[in-house]
């Protein structure tokens, strides 16, 4: 009886989650969204534009400074 009730309940489910119908455009956008490969991608080129940004700052002269006082009192 169990078995049963699950397997209606989860025949509803299935019913429900296909009756949703999506367009070409819908499952070309959804597949690029969770693409692995695109994310991997995207990730790797915000990491080569902060690599490059790196590289041109180390070009950039440095300034150092400091300042020394001594006081005396009496």
């Amino acid at each position: 009886m169990k078995r049963k009730v699950l397997l209606i309940g989860w025949l509803m489910v299935a019913s429900v989650v296909s009756a949703q119908s999506w367009s070409l455009d819908d499952c070309m956008k959804y597949a690029v969204e969770h693409a692995t490969d695109v994310k991997r991608e995207t990730i790797n080129a915000r990491q080569r534009k902060q690599d490059y940004q790196h590289a041109v700052a180390a070009f950039l002269p440095t300034v150092a400074g400091g300042v020394q006082g001594q006081y005396a009192w009496g």
